[in-house]
């Protein structure tokens, strides 16, 4: 048995960030170009993830590949999910857990991006890695993958402590297939955003 504790605890305040606000940033060395599949970066926050738009680059361009875009206003990060492609079902090998799925990626941010696109300006908000719930093998999909993956999409916490950026990079250095370019169906971020901030 132990002793009964007591103590005031504030919840951090969290709202999804307003992605009508997000918009496509292009520096130099941005390895994005666009390849097939819906219309660019835009699809990224489109809330159209099932379909078949989604963000996907040019096979042949090589990894590691990244890209920049603009949050439309500094915010304290809480929180991220990233849809993963619906491709041709559960089992395809261009959807969720296959081909071009990022497997490994760093997030970046940054307030004043330096604009030759050098990475000086930018400071690692983490390292993540894309997990199946189930542990199957390569190539296979369970059903609660495909649901963890491509409908709910999946989640990832930023590290407590993280400053307030409005800029991200997104820095993709693995696949889950033998691939050398990526695809992502829609981003969704979290937070507390500077232009209503709540402490």
């Amino acid at each position: 048995h132990s002793d009964t504790l007591q103590i005031d605890l504030t919840p951090l305040f969290e709202k999804q960030l307003d992605k009508s606000k997000f918009k496509e940033v292009r520096l130099p060395t941005d390895t994005y170009e666009q390849h097939c599949c819906g219309t660019g970066m835009v699809n990224l926050w489109d809330n159209s993830w099932n379909s078949g738009n989604v963000f996907h680059t040019k096979p042949g361009t090589g990894l590691a590949q990244w890209f920049t875009f603009d949050l439309g206003v500094e915010s304290d990060l809480s929180r991220f999910k990233f849809y993963h492609r619906l491709g041709d079902g559960q089992q395809s090998t261009n959807g969720a857990y296959a081909g071009g799925d990022p497997k490994l990626f760093e997030l970046w941010g940054s307030n004043e991006p330096n604009l030759d696109g050098s990475w000086g300006s930018w400071t690692l908000i983490g390292e993540f890695e894309s997990i199946k719930p189930s542990g199957s093998p390569q190539g296979t999909v369970t059903g609660e993958d495909f649901l963890y993956a491509v409908v709910n999409g999946e989640e990832f916490d930023i590290p407590p402590g993280t400053p307030s950026f409005r800029y991200i990079r997104w820095r993709t250095s693995k696949v889950w297939g033998a691939l050398d370019h990526h695809y992502i169906a829609e981003l969704t971020f979290w937070g507390n955003d500077k232009s209503n901030l709540i402490k």
